[in-house]
């Protein structure tokens, strides 16, 4: 019987990767995380829990050398000596989230992760926990030593396709082939009990956090250019940098007035929902691809979704003939948008986004891991 040893840190997704991976027929899953932490937070299943040092121990390296595939979930620095070990011997597949590689997207030349507008402010928020570990992974990274880390990687799934594509442009040194995963499925993760949910209203949902890459600025001072009088505009900013989140806050408010409705505190899903029943509209101004779970949510219940032209999630959509739109062309003609999808244009736009992110397709992604190991 294979088996498969999931490297996890304790964060929500991983529960997806557990439902997907049990349901292979004949395969040993064993989830370990290797933390101080006394208990898990969001890891409600069976994972074996190890504090820091067990990464330093001979044990551990044997222990992952009883395995088919080694699959690390989010590849953390804190695996880098692991990788460098000439000792360890299964094939592995690093399943990315972005943060843990955007560090090789980020420097290519005429690619920016910052509109104008917010990379005004960058220098003030770059001093945050988010950005120095940015600064720190890729300072660390792109010595020669770890790059031949990366390329002990057999296998790589990123979020997107694109992302991969971006990464092996400018970095001709990158060596694991792609593999295309994805957390979760829409039917069972994401609109469950919803499916027949519809957006309807006008009002405007900016962003997804109180993060910089939201381009929040930028957004803003684009739809100032739109008739937007009685129109409410949500902005969730109930996690990320606070500093931040009151920056933007108080340039909405100020743009905006009474218009603006601030997301400070979380919300039961019950409420959000309420919220975003009447947003038939959403401003993401993310250039790298983020918040895709909340993406193909907003985008199944029928909200018309405005990129910058730049977003490399814009660029995977449209070729995956899911209708998104731009913010450029929102500020040239906003009257043009004022519509809602009809019943057969919303049936298609469900449909193409199951093909990407529904449960048949996971399946099938799931299942195709095993040829990695023939």
């Amino acid at each position: 019987m294979p088996k498969f040893i999931h490297l996890v840190d304790d964060e929500k997704f991983i529960k997806y990767a557990f439902e997907s991976f049990s349901k292979l027929d004949k395969v040993d899953n064993e989830f370990l995380c290797i933390s101080n932490k006394k208990n898990l937070d969001y890891i409600d299943f069976d994972c074996v829990l190890k504090d820091n040092s067990y990464l330093k121990s001979d044990d551990f390296v044997k222990t992952l050398n009883k395995c088919d595939l080694l699959i690390i979930h989010f590849l953390n620095a804190k695996y880098y000596d692991l990788l460098s070990n000439k000792k360890l011997t299964p094939k592995i597949l690093w399943i990315g989230w972005g943060g843990d590689y955007y560090w090789m997207i980020d420097t290519l030349k005429g690619f920016n992760i910052y509109k104008p507008m917010t990379y005004s402010i960058y220098n003030k928020f770059r001093i945050t926990r988010y950005f120095n570990y940015f600064n720190r992974l890729m300072k660390k990274t792109i010595r020669k030593k770890n790059i031949k880390i990366i390329n002990r990687i057999n296998y790589f799934a990123p979020v997107l396709i694109d992302d991969y594509e971006l990464i092996i442009k400018n970095n001709a040194w990158f060596k694991p082939s792609y593999f295309s995963w994805n957390y979760g499925t829409l039917e069972d993760n994401y609109i469950k009990g919803l499916e027949d949910f519809q957006v309807s209203g006008s009002d405007i949902m900016i962003g997804n956090s109180a993060t910089i890459t939201n381009n929040h600025l930028d957004i803003l001072q684009s739809l100032k250019q739109s008739n937007l009088e009685n129109t409410k505009i949500i902005i969730p900013l109930n996690y990320g940098d606070l500093k931040y989140g009151k920056l933007i806050s108080d340039k909405a408010k100020s743009l905006f007035g009474n218009q603006v409705q601030i997301l400070n505190d979380y919300l039961p899903y019950d409420e959000y929902l309420n919220l975003v029943k009447n947003c038939n509209k959403v401003f993401m101004g993310h250039i790298r691809q983020q918040a895709m779970g909340n993406v193909i949510t907003l985008l199944y219940f029928g909200s018309k979704i405005f990129f910058f032209k730049e977003s490399v999630t814009y660029t995977f959509l449209i070729k995956s003939n899911i209708k998104v739109y731009l913010i450029e062309d929102f500020v040239d003609k906003p009257k043009d948008f004022d519509f809602d999808f009809s019943i057969e244009e919303l049936t298609t736009q469900r449909n193409n986004l199951l093909k990407n992110w529904g449960r048949e397709i996971n399946a099938l992604k799931t299942k195709s891991v095993l040829e990695l190991i023939k």
